[in-house]
């Protein structure tokens, strides 16, 4: 009796066949399926193939004789009946014997998996899109201490360099790396506590040590009762668009400083005149072998270059260079090296290697003699317990209408963060009243406009060699 009761109740559809395949019993879960599938219920000693889906009919025979012969069979099949109704089953083929061990009927089971297949079927699709999505999903538990993250989407380790495994049971925090102190953790934190969502900007750090911008967006996840049990975190690499939104600060601020430049430019002209009229007269009262005529030699002949860069920004205040022409490198190391002996301190020996007399670049003569100068009194800055500035010119023997000047020193060197800007305008290490940021802007763009290229060497505490090389007169 209790045997028939469960046999009744359980919820897998349960026939009884005998080795005809005719059934026996089935148990209401098994009618329900068979109206459901053929519209009517089986009847006691009818053949189940008549409730059979199409084409399932050799699949089911090749089951039933194995169970007949003794075995268990299980396997998972999606079948369409003739109405067009398609739905997966969990079946199973089980062999019943008599109290003499003999099989005389099957017991034939399925179990409606349909659902359970649509959802396993939407959750690839989900998993297979969040792998493609540019956002990394992220969920921590927030009924345990410290939020452990407890799902992240496959694509984590293509934004962070984190397998998804990796950071099971970990606090994000693990991505801020060195940006633990980033401003913006504060707002998290304060949404966090009072259970809000919010969107902040982070600097994070990838696994290799990289930095990257990420635009982190929280929420929390409550219960049907309201209680908040997780946190979602949906996290995006902005560090392009970060990049795109400061060069362009970058931009707006030097046209700026360009049009402030022009104005003032052109009063300091002005002022330079008057300076160099005032260095001529006072020449007029020296011998023309003294020291002091020598120094006010030099004091004309740097108005005059200042002069000239000033002339060269009134006419195009985007530009600082004008017309190149042949010019000879000797003779420029020659006026750089006069200008340096008077400028860097004793501790830094000045090391400049005279080129062949006939070597020469095309390139802006007053331009080139600044690019330098601004490369040596850069050098002499990064060298303030001494050193030694080297420099040196010779025809790239790679392409021998190139020139490969270089400009080396042998002091602190840059980080690999720092060297990838020195370009930018604007950026700088140094105080702002020590340095505009517009120093190596200028000579990168000076050797451009010449068509030539410029690179730079260095590492902390090794010294920093820059290599610029510039077509050959």
């Amino acid at each position: 009796m209790m045997m028939t009761a469960a046999f009744e109740a359980t919820a897998s559809a349960l026939t009884i066949l005998d080795r005809e395949h005719r059934v026996v019993a089935m148990n209401a879960a098994a009618r329900r399926a068979t109206r459901g599938v053929i519209g009517r219920e089986l009847a006691v000693g009818e053949d189940i193939l008549t409730a059979s889906a199409v084409g399932a009919h050799v699949g089911f025979l090749a089951a039933f004789a194995r169970a007949l012969a003794g075995e268990t069979v299980r396997h998972e099949r999606r079948l369409t009946y003739p109405g067009g109704a398609r739905h997966e089953f969990h079946v199973e083929y089980v062999p019943l014997r008599d109290d003499a061990g003999a099989i005389t009927h099957v017991l034939f089971g399925a179990i409606d998996i349909h659902r359970q297949v649509e959802v396993e079927d939407e959750l690839a699709l989900l998993r297979a899109a969040l792998a493609q999505s540019p956002v990394v999903l992220l969920i921590a538990d927030a009924r345990q201490v410290d939020l452990p993250i407890v799902y992240a989407s496959d694509n984590l380790a293509r934004e962070t360099g984190y397998p998804p495994a990796e950071v099971l049971g970990r606090n994000a925090r693990l991505f801020q790396g060195r940006f633990g102190d980033d401003v913006a953790l504060d707002e998290v934190r304060q949404a966090l506590g009072d259970h809000v969502p919010c969107e902040v900007v982070l600097r994070n750090e990838r696994k290799d040590g990289s930095m990257f911008w990420n635009r982190l967006t929280l929420a929390p996840v409550r219960d049907a009762a309201g209680t908040v049990t997780h946190v979602l975190g949906v996290q995006q690499d902005v560090t392009a668009q970060q990049e795109l939104a400061r060069r362009l600060r970058e931009i707006e601020t030097l046209e700026a400083s360009t049009r402030a430049a022009a104005a003032i430019a052109h009063d300091f002209n002005n002022m330079l005149t008057i300076i160099g009229c005032q260095v001529g007269v006072a020449q007029g009262e020296l011998l023309a072998d003294s020291a002091g005529a020598e120094a006010l030699a030099v004091v004309v002949a740097t108005v005059g270059r200042a002069a000239g860069v000033l002339r060269r920004l009134l006419a195009q205040p985007e530009r600082a260079g004008g017309p190149a022409t042949a010019v000879g490198v000797a003779a420029t190391f020659a006026t750089v090296r006069r200008l340096l002996a008077r400028t860097a301190p004793a501790a830094i020996a000045l090391e400049l290697e005279p080129p062949a007399d006939n070597l020469a670049v095309r390139i802006d003569s007053g331009a080139f003699e600044q690019a330098l100068i601004n490369l040596a009194l850069n050098a002499i800055d990064a060298m303030p317990g001494g050193g030694a500035l080297r420099m040196s010119a010779m025809v790239d023997l790679a392409a021998p209408d190139r020139v490969v000047i270089t400009v080396a020193d042998t002091g602190t060197g840059m980080a690999p963060e720092v060297q990838a800007r020195i370009f930018e305008p604007l950026f700088t290490t140094k105080a702002r009243d020590r340095a505009s940021g517009l120093g190596l802007a200028s000579v990168a763009a000076t050797v451009a406009d010449a068509g030539g290229a410029i690179g730079c060497d260095s590492a902390p505490g090794q010294g920093t060699r820059f290599r610029i090389t510039l077509p050959r007169a």
